[in-house]
């Protein structure tokens, strides 16, 4: 009845650990910034001989499309059959955005996945990249005298954790009359002062990506410029 009882045990911690393997890890993910309108070429090793091919899956279509995709064997000496090739795809930036490609290698035969990759594209974004607990500090000017300030436009995404947002003024000091007099606004008569940073810092809470959106802008009023990260933790 013991050895019953052990050798159930260990049937189920072997299947456990079969489903941690095959469950816990996730492919790890390519960043790639791009401009719209600009070509970006992938290209993985494939044997198809062997019975393994790539699928892919472009979870945002409206922001990058494949415009198309080739297959060609390696040159090698002797020539030799089933020894694998490069296999090509070229994928162009529509808009604005993060866009997510995943790569599966399938085996045929066995219906099983050999491996997986993921690229995400950041397109016309300002990028960076952190480890799970690392802090990411972004900075901004600002010159708060003029009216203008920068605001952080959320996301929905809790990939990030906002530790704290500052201002702080130009280490020079104030202005003198005469940089005063110069640093007026045109049009407006507006007197502006030494302006500052505005800076905020991050911490990586979890795996992931997210999209950090700042604007300028008056309160209340039309926003006059933007800035957009998309940060990665790993």
């Amino acid at each position: 009845m013991n050895n019953l009882f052990k050798n159930s045990n260990s049937k189920i911690i072997l299947l456990f650990i079969i489903l941690i393997c095959l469950n816990g890890t996730a492919a790890a993910i390519n960043l790639k910034a791009l401009n719209t309108e600009e070509i970006s070429q992938i290209k993985l090793f494939e044997n198809p001989d062997a019975g393994q091919r790539w699928q892919i899956k472009v979870k945002n279509p409206e922001l990058i499309s494949l415009l198309s995709e080739g297959y060609e064997p390696l040159k090698k000496r002797e020539q030799l059959a089933g020894e694998g090739g490069i296999h090509s795809w070229y994928f162009e930036a529509a808009k604005k955005g993060a866009a997510l490609v995943n790569f599966n290698l399938l085996n045929a035969e066995a219906g099983s996945l050999v491996s997986q990759k993921t690229y995400l594209f950041a397109i016309n974004l300002l990028t960076r990249e952190i480890a799970v607990d690392e802090i990411l500090e972004l900075k901004l000017a600002e010159n708060p005298s003029t009216g203008y300030r920068w605001s952080l436009i959320e996301s929905e995404a809790k990939i990030l954790e906002l530790l704290a947002a500052d201002y702080q003024r130009d280490a020079a000091g104030p202005e003198s009359d005469v940089e005063a007099a110069e640093s007026k606004i045109e049009g407006s008569g507006l007197l502006v002062g030494r302006g500052g940073i505005k800076s905020w810092t991050f911490r990586g809470a979890a795996a992931g990506y997210q999209r950090l959106s700042f604007e300028l802008a008056r309160k209340g009023g039309e926003v006059i410029k933007t800035v957009d990260y998309l940060v990665l933790v790993e």
